[in-house]
């Protein structure tokens, strides 16, 4: 517990791996998401969370088989989870560009 706030384990992997302005800022977009694709900002916190605990590959094969399946009218809830798969992947990709220039 951090200043009397619940800690996810996400951040608490992050923050003790990587410190850094820009990794934190991108920690920020993924929790507190600058596009919110639900009505609920917190459910959409928890689900993107849950994505980032996903490898970088099997979120990027996700985005390529629902943009495969999905060619024509995509439904609501498939909008909202390739919005949340690119916002993950976004972050990571960051992330990883960041760990790599500090080695």
């Amino acid at each position: 517990m951090v200043d009397g706030a619940e800690v996810s384990p996400a951040q608490r992997i992050y923050e003790s791996s990587f410190r850094g302005a820009s990794v934190e800022r991108t920690l920020k977009e993924i929790e507190v998401g600058t596009s919110t694709t639900t009505f609920n900002p917190d459910r959409d916190r928890e689900r993107k969370e849950k994505l980032n605990m996903r490898k970088l590959k099997t979120l990027t094969s996700e985005v390529d088989f629902y943009r495969d399946k999905f060619r024509g009218a995509m439904p609501t809830c498939v909008r909202n989870r390739l919005s949340r798969l690119e916002d993950v992947i976004n972050a990571k990709t960051a992330i990883y560009e960041e760990a790599l220039k500090n080695d």
